[in-house]
């Protein structure tokens, strides 16, 4: 994939991502490469399909540089539960050495974008990654669900399954996205409407825009630090 990348770059003719190493979540289904979801069940499940997702970023140049750890199926908020055992924050608390999780279930794509490993994600190194339950509205970028297509990601709930990138700057996870977004036909719940250039959309004013935040959201079980620091994002 590197090869026939730097190919094009030689002939003039490279993509928007091209040569772009990313790591894909392991439950996005890669052709003729293992996807096992993080669980001793898929084991040695190699699927003959690409994933309409990853489809869309080797169409656009992108090069796959691995697969990241996950919570088993999805199933986690932590990334404690795979098989393949559970991923560890590269951060720590100021003056302490304590291990700290990365958040789930897509912990490995954060971990790697974090750690400086993969430049980008689907979650640079870039990542891709999914979310059912909440991580891409914790770490990444989420858009309305009809552009990010579900099709060969290993399912949790599938009408709730939806994809989103991570990586080191908003403007890098609005040039994944419209890479990774776009109507799959063969995915009943993506909309034929055009993906619009997200990354023009980095920077702009939000005056004039009514901006809803939860009350009931904040746990006095937090620390005070993360909910100091939520706050201040809030009040600007």
């Amino acid at each position: 994939m590197a090869r026939a990348s730097d190919e094009r770059l030689g002939k003039g003719d490279g993509g928007p991502l091209e040569g772009l190493p990313v790591g894909i979540k392991d439950l996005f289904c890669t052709a003729d490469v293992r996807t096992t979801a993080c669980s001793h069940i898929l084991d040695n499940f190699v699927p003959t399909y690409e994933s309409t997702v990853t489809t869309n970023l080797w169409r656009d140049g992108a090069v796959l540089l691995g697969k990241t750890n996950n919570d088993e199926f999805a199933m986690g908020s932590s990334n404690e539960t795979s098989c393949f055992g559970p991923v560890v924050s590269p951060w720590r608390r100021r003056g302490s050495e304590t291990k700290l999780v990365p958040g789930g279930s897509s912990g490995g794509s954060a971990a790697a974008v974090a750690a400086g490993c993969a430049p980008a994600r689907p979650a640079p190194i870039p990542a891709a990654r999914s979310a059912t339950g909440g991580i891409l509205r914790h770490r990444g970028i989420e858009a309305d669900l009809w552009p990010l297509l579900a099709l060969g990601i290993v399912a949790f709930a599938s009408s709730l399954d939806q994809a989103g990138p991570f990586a080191r700057s908003v403007r890098d996870c609005a040039i994944l996205l419209r890479s990774m977004a776009g109507h799959d036909p063969k995915d009943t719940t993506s909309v034929d409407l055009a993906v619009p250039d997200y990354e023009k959309s980095v920077g702009g004013s939000v005056k004039g825009m009514r901006i809803g935040i939860p009350r009931n959201t904040s746990c006095p079980e937090w620390p005070r630090r993360s909910r100091r620091c939520g706050n201040r994002a809030c009040n600007g």
